[in-house]
């Protein structure tokens, strides 16, 4: 067993996850967190998670969580686990600055009684894009819902054709949610066996399948999609 504790966060649930390596998980989709999660306690760390809602408690409790209610605006329940745990997995969203502030509170008051901390935060590329108007490659994490597709469709249906952006020439990488999960407890295992300044020359990881598609392809699949079932 570790002996070191992970906290994790998601959209209805923020996870601290306890081994003798304390962890705390914050995820945007449930089925991220749940994957994850799912690791974790395979491995032996005692999870905490953030609960946003009372009625999710009990079958996180059943996969062998603990729970505290809270939500990404709590920034006091935030950052008391994160000063309480070793491992912080932030899994929801990039968006929310405060959340993420809070974390790092905590990892400023734990650094300050000389405890270090490894702070995971999952997000999608594009977060780091440039503006290139897709004349670069981008990656991206997939679901079994993917956020992107079904915005394209929504905007087919909405509109009566399948649009693709800059000119359907950009390329996307996508990802099991599963493979997300182990890519996750792949990244935590190298951050445990490796100094702080090593990780910080390069603190980004990027987890994809090898596969890459065009923008133009996911248009014309969702085009033809569409136009069989009549929407379009």
């Amino acid at each position: 067993m570790n002996n070191r504790s992970a906290c994790i966060e998601y959209r209805d649930v923020a996870v601290p996850v306890s081994l003798s390596d304390e962890a705390h998980l914050r995820a945007q989709a449930a089925t991220i967190t749940r994957d994850i999660l799912t690791e974790l306690l395979a491995e032996g760390y005692p999870v905490t998670t953030l609960v946003r809602r009372e009625e999710a408690k009990a079958g996180l409790a059943k996969l062998g969580s603990k729970t505290i209610l809270g939500s990404l605006d709590d920034s006091d329940a935030i950052r008391t686990a994160a000063t309480a745990t070793d491992i912080m997995m932030h899994t929801a969203t990039t968006d929310h600055l405060p959340s993420a502030a809070s974390v790092l509170d905590g990892i400023a008051e734990r650094a300050k009684a000389g405890k270090s901390t490894i702070y995971i935060h999952t997000s999608g590329c594009s977060a780091i894009t440039d503006g290139s108007n897709d004349d670069h490659v981008s990656d991206g994490k997939g679901n079994q819902l993917s956020i992107q597709v079904s915005t394209m469709a929504r905007f087919a249906v909405k509109h009566g054709y399948a649009g693709e952006a800059g000119g359907g020439n950009g390329v996307w990488g996508h990802i099991h949610v599963a493979d997300l999960a182990r890519g996750c407890m792949t990244i935590l295992h190298y951050m445990k066996s490796t100094s702080g300044d090593r990780v910080l020359e390069s603190p980004y990881f990027f987890i994809k399948n090898g596969e890459e598609y065009l923008w133009e392809r996911y248009a014309e699949e969702v085009g033809k999609a569409l136009q069989k079932a009549g929407k379009i």
